[in-house]
């Protein structure tokens, strides 16, 4: 070190006051054989086989294995350390960024990704976690928005409540869809493109062909309906919220009207009303009068021009034959008779002398005009 014997550094050790030069590849050696050693090759410094320790040489804070792992502690507790496949975190990593040229792997019971998108804060404000079969992003814990099943099935959900689910078939939605601008679907071998569209300030929409004028059905701003071909219907046509009054085709060629779950007008091979024989009125409205033609269905009673048939038929003004065929005619072709066979009545009443005039020119049947009755 120098020759003079005052300066030199004695074997049982002492204070440096200056520097000490190695040589390229020169070595400061430690232990026995090369056990440990710092040196340089020129470009740059190395040491080898150390490792750092706190102070006090009770913790470890860095250690490396020959040809294996690089690991760091905190507290004497590993935290970080390099593999054959990567790096493996115990605890924690905050970080600012992440880029990835591989997979980035969690391997532990339902594992989570946290997300705090305030620098320092503590909170988690989204999280990712798997756990079984499952894989969920969520806000907070518990509340989830997005969940992945093994079954292939995706839902979308508000507050850990499904609203949208894919299925084998298509999806399945819970609640209402808004879309601004037009919904559009092709579906197999359809020549075009179906889909709905909101015509603006009318707040109505429109179903059609997405390349034509979407005007197969139309609804209007008071909530009607308008198409512009048929309508199918394969059974009922329904009250809202009145489930036993609706139109029914029943069956082939045959259409009936229910109310109250009994059934009032059927149309097949025949027209009939009042099928189930309830207490129902028939009742045709003509231009001057409200009961041209009435049924009073609780007294079986037929009215003509009257809404209180006092018989089983009830006329109110004017009745005339022209032409009738008798029930026992064995030989006559026509008739401009009426016939009232055993206990059949008339009743005549009127304000001014009503009267039943007789007239005919066959044997038997009156001739002359008779008059029966007047007063």
């Amino acid at each position: 070190l120098t020759t003079a014997l005052a300066t030199k550094l004695p074997k049982s050790g002492g204070t440096m006051t200056g520097n000490i030069t190695f040589g390229v590849s020169n070595k400061v050696i430690f232990g026995a054989g090369s056990d440990a050693s710092i040196f340089s090759d020129g470009t740059t410094g190395y040491s080898r086989g150390f490792y750092l320790q706190s102070s006090d040489g009770t913790k470890d804070v860095l250690t490396f294995a020959d040809g294996g792992a690089t690991n760091l502690f905190y507290n004497n507790a590993k935290k970080f350390e390099t593999t054959s496949t990567g790096v493996d975190v115990t605890g924690t990593a905050v970080t600012d960024g992440v880029t990835s040229s591989g997979n980035i792997e969690i391997a532990k019971d339902s594992p989570q990704i946290l997300w705090n998108d305030t620098a320092g804060g503590t909170q988690v404000d989204y999280s990712a976690y798997a756990n079984g079969g499952a894989f969920a992003i969520t806000d907070v814990p518990n509340s989830y928005h997005l969940l992945t099943l093994n079954s292939g099935s995706v839902s979308l959900a508000y507050q850990s409540t499904v609203k949208l689910a894919t299925t084998s078939t298509g999806i399945d939605v819970t609640g209402g869809v808004s879309a601004v601008g037009q919904i559009t679907s092709a579906r197999g071998s359809d020549t075009g493109t179906y889909g709905f569209r909101h015509e603006g300030a009318g707040k109505y929409m429109r179903m059609g062909v997405a390349n034509a004028s979407f005007a197969y059905f139309e609804t209007d701003a008071n909530g009607g309906f308008s198409f512009e071909g048929n309508v199918t219907v394969p059974n009922q046509i329904l009250h809202a919220g009145d489930t036993d009054t609706y139109m029914q085709f029943n069956s082939v060629n045959s259409w009936r009207v229910v109310t109250g779950g009994s059934e009032k007008l059927a149309i097949g091979d025949s027209v009939v009303f009042n099928e189930d024989s309830n207490d129902v009125d028939f009742r045709v409205e003509s231009n001057n009068n409200t009961h041209m033609l009435f049924v009073n269905s609780g007294n079986d009673r037929v009215g003509v021009g009257t809404a209180g048939p006092e018989a089983v038929m009830h006329v109110y003004g004017d009745l005339k034959a022209t032409y009738y065929r008798p029930l026992n005619a064995t030989n006559q072709t026509s008739s401009s008779h009426l016939n009232f066979w055993k206990l059949g009545r008339i009743y005549i009443f009127g304000h001014d002398a009503p009267e039943i005039v007789l007239h005919g020119t066959k044997n038997g049947y009156g001739q002359g005009g008779n008059i029966v009755g007047k007063t």
